[in-house]
């Protein structure tokens, strides 16, 4: 218990610092334990670093032997209250006398205890950092018979060459070494120590250090030992540890300082009542005030004015007016004519129009999410129970600079849904990663130089059908992306038109080993498949009725070199009615028709059509995607 509460005066005193013009009960463990600490030269203490003094004396527990220290909860009281009027704080100071205690020099003892980690005989590290990799670094070394080059030359005619020379070259011994992984270990700032004639090489202390060291007989940690000189102070009703005898001079100091100040500072109002109940607010302080004037009237409603004085704190004076003379109010009619001038001249003032700092960045972040789930237990008429969601995140960043003309527009979608069933667990059935950058520089009215990068993909792994595990894509596999430059025009609000008859589309299938190309419209053998062409876009934004709205988005491509009366067709239609603040019932349909996807052609039996050749008929067919549902939507 002794050792517990040394180390608690110990971090205390290591802790508390008040500054140069004050006491400090700060000790510093860089000073050797035999210097003396010379003592603090007080010169005066403001109310203000009387109270922070006292604060910081008051908030350390490790300071006190008691939680409920009478002279700590005086103080406390002191501090908060000070405030207040302070005879009741000053009266429980008196019957503590605080001054009275007496000082005892003592000792602190602290022990720490630092782990150590042996790499090496008489060789080892201070265990206090995690190591991710191992300090050690064992090294193998195969060690072979030397042959005489001559000796190979003479048996080159030899039968059985290679058995003769294997036999030769077999390894005769294996030598393993224990190397210390000193650029980790450097790279990590921590110190190799060696024991070298009984000391440690490089020391673990600095020199002229009062703190002693020893390593454990068993090896697994050593020990650091510190000594450290304290006071403690003490009497009946109080006891506190200090860091020298000028502390409680400092408190005597700092506890009159608050206590004159509060003498000073405070004050007791009194009201002045008249006959009619009137009252009149008059402050007793503690410093001499000039004498106020009060009027004071009796029941005929004459007016007497005396002055009200305040010599000292409890002390009131009242001094009669000379030449009094009573004088009764009486109503009386005042006309005061209105004097007018003609202006001579009329101008207004110049007046500097406000500079309007303008907003570059429109930031908007909108989530929606829907959960759809069915349970099913002994239903005679079948079915599967199942759980399934969407999440629809579109985020939008537009910079726009009306000086330059210049309109920078950044998007990202990420649409992910996914169904789970018991028999099949879970299978994605919407998945979508998109990002597009778009800059603009106006030209005309409604027409602007248009530049767009799109790059498209998906975040997990898709399946042909749910009874099938074969993976036919997943991130990267495909993905598409295209750069466009062109123009855009925009004839109504919400609407644009973006036109880029120079146009670069790739699209790519990075795990070929895994994922078939050709389903993606790539040629076996192939990794990627690029095209130059032209491209339109048009994106809308209609509102209907209140509280619904249609977004569609439609993209065509033709490839010049490939085809180019076939049109890829990209469109997004997406109809939603606001229920509320947060719930609304979206429908979305999602429909991709490229020439370059074909799909088996099968029969009535489920079996593909086979062409002459022996392989199977495939035709471009549109690829739909649709959901109709409520979701919950959060806009930012």
């Amino acid at each position: 218990m002794n050792h517990l509460i040394f180390l608690c005066v110990f971090l205390f005193i290591s802790s508390v610092s008040l500054g140069n013009n004050t006491e400090s009960l700060n000790y510093r463990l860089g000073q050797d334990t035999d210097q003396k600490a010379e003592p603090a030269q007080l010169l005066f203490f403001s109310p203000a670093k009387a109270s922070e003094f006292l604060r910081q004396l008051v908030q350390n527990d490790a300071a006190w032997a008691s939680a409920d220290d009478s002279l700590r909860t005086a103080i406390r009281r002191l501090l908060d209250q000070y405030t207040e009027p302070y005879r009741t704080v000053k009266a429980r100071l008196q019957e503590l006398d605080p001054l009275d205690g007496k000082l005892e020099a003592i000792e602190i003892v602290k022990h720490d205890t630092l782990p150590l980690r042996w790499i090496a005989p008489q060789t080892f590290i201070v265990d206090t950092v995690a190591l991710t990799e191992s300090p050690v670094i064992r090294q193998l070394t195969i060690v072979r018979r030397a042959v005489d080059p001559t000796a190979i030359q003479q048996l080159r005619y030899a039968p059985n060459l290679n058995f003769l020379l294997d036999n030769y070259l077999q390894v005769v011994d294996t030598i393993a070494e224990n190397i210390i992984n000193r650029k980790y270990l450097d790279a990590r700032k921590i110190t190799v120590h060696r024991i070298e004639n009984g000391r440690i090489v490089p020391p673990l202390l600095p020199s002229g250090s009062a703190t002693t060291a020893r390593i454990l007989a068993d090896g697994s940690a050593i020990v650091a030992t510190s000594t450290m000189p304290v006071y403690r102070w003490f009497s009946q009703e109080f006891q506190l540890y200090v860091s020298n005898t000028n502390a409680p001079d400092s408190v005597n100091l700092a506890v009159n300082t608050l206590l004159s100040h509060n003498f000073w500072r405070d004050s007791l109002p009194i009201f002045l009542s008249s006959t009619d109940g009137e009252k009149s607010r008059f402050w007793l302080r503690a410093g001499h005030l000039e004498p106020q004037r009060y009027w004071v009237k009796n029941a005929a409603n004459d007016s007497v004015s005396i002055w009200i004085g305040n010599p000292s704190k409890y002390e009131l004076s009242l001094l009669l007016e000379d030449d009094v003379i009573i004088e009764r109010h009486t109503r009386r009619e005042f006309d005061q004519p209105i004097m007018t001038q003609r202006a001579t001249a009329l101008s207004l003032m110049r007046r500097t129009p406000i500079q309007e700092l303008p907003t570059y960045w429109d930031i908007l972040l909108e989530n929606s999410i829907s959960l759809n789930q069915n349970f099913m237990l002994n239903w005679a008429r079948g079915g599967t129970p199942s759980i399934s969601g969407m999440i629809d995140i579109n985020g939008r960043a537009r910079y726009t600079n009306p000086e330059t003309r210049v309109q920078w527009t950044n998007t990202g979608r990420l649409r992910y849904g996914a169904i789970h069933t018991r028999e099949r667990g879970t299978r994605t059935n919407a998945d979508l990663l998109e990002f597009n950058s778009q800059v603009n520089q106006r030209m005309f009215s409604k027409i602007d130089f248009s530049a767009s990068v799109n790059f498209r993909t998906q975040v997990a792994r898709g399946f042909r059908s749910p009874t099938d595990n074969k993976v036919i894509s997943k991130f990267l596999n495909p993905a598409t992306f295209i750069a466009g430059l062109g123009v855009e025009y925009r004839p109504v609000e919400h609407t644009q038109i973006t036109f880029s008859p120079l146009s670069y589309r790739n699209t790519f299938v990075l795990d070929t080993a895994r994922i078939n190309p050709t389903l993606h419209g790539i040629e076996r053998h192939k990794r990627s498949r690029q095209e130059m062409g032209g491209q339109l876009q048009i994106r809308s934004r209609n509102r209907i009725m209140e509280g619904m709205t249609l977004n569609n988005s439609l993209r065509l491509f033709s490839s010049y070199l490939n085809n180019p009366e076939n049109i890829d067709i990209d469109w997004e239609s997406s109809l939603e009615k606001q229920l509320t603040w947060l719930l609304s019932v979206r429908l979305n349909l999602h429909i991709i028709y490229d020439d370059d996807i074909r799909f088996p052609v099968l029969n009535q039996a489920g079996q593909p059509y086979l062409l002459p050749d022996g392989s199977q008929k495939r035709v471009a067919l549109p690829q739909i995607n649709q959901f109709i549902g409520f979701t919950f939507t959060v806009r930012l």
